[in-house]
């Protein structure tokens, strides 16, 4: 993240850089990297705030940042607004990157055209209304009996096949939908940031930063 504009804004904490030896040093001053702010599930939808956006190839969130706040150090931001916490697992993949993904995964290219799974099609009435929604999930024997009619349908008709490499695309591809903080609420929302990510009140520090134990893992504070 450029300029490290988001580390900057995490809190301090001690750590225990070995044994205690009857004292509490040796101890070092570090940001507290477990401490975050999780956006609502779903607020991204408020269209009053974000704006929904589809990844170019090639995009990263620092150029996202670049283009829509002119400064690539709200990159943060981008990705705190998608709930993305590993950029490599869930920021959609270039075609190279893809390709390699692939040949790492799957050597033998020929498992690529090997079914992954089934999903439905989309069944209407005659009248146009969809009783059978298209893209769930569903096995090789499923079926449908028509509530009008009382006919079973089955097959082809109410569902298809999708092989391993449409899966993956499909899955990269969804990765592309994001939303984005709209710029003019920039300003408030790294206000309501700074506020989050502090220490509540009643924490206890020493020298301004919390001090942890002996053992790192598990004595963080966090909210």
């Amino acid at each position: 993240m450029a300029d490290n504009f988001y580390f900057k804004h995490l809190p301090d904490v001690w750590i225990r850089m070995g044994p205690a030896e009857g004292t509490r040093q040796p101890f070092i001053k570090v940001k507290n990297m477990f401490r975050n702010v999780a956006l609502v599930n779903n607020l991204q939808k408020e269209f009053l705030l974000f704006s929904p956006i589809t990844i170019e190839e090639g995009d990263r969130p620092d150029k996202i940042a670049f283009q829509y706040y002119g400064d690539p150090a709200y990159d943060w931001i981008v990705l705190l607004c998608n709930q993305i916490t590993n950029v490599y697992a869930q920021w959609p993949l270039n075609q190279n990157e893809m390709w390699e993904y692939i040949q790492f995964h799957y050597p033998d290219i020929d498992t690529l055209s090997s079914i992954h799974h089934y999903e439905t099609n989309e069944v209407k009435l005659d009248n146009g209304v969809v009783i059978l929604p298209e893209g769930i999930i569903v096995n090789e024997n499923f079926t449908y009996r028509d509530p009008e009619t009382h006919i079973q349908l089955t097959g082809l008709t109410i569902r298809h096949p999708v092989t391993i490499y449409e899966h993956i695309v499909k899955e990269n591809d969804e990765k592309r939908e994001i939303y984005l903080l709209k710029k003019s609420y920039l300003g408030q929302f790294i206000s309501e940031f700074e506020k989050l990510i502090e220490y509540d009140d009643d924490v206890v520090l020493e020298d301004e930063a919390p001090i942890t134990k002996t053992s790192l893992a598990g004595n963080y504070l966090t909210k």
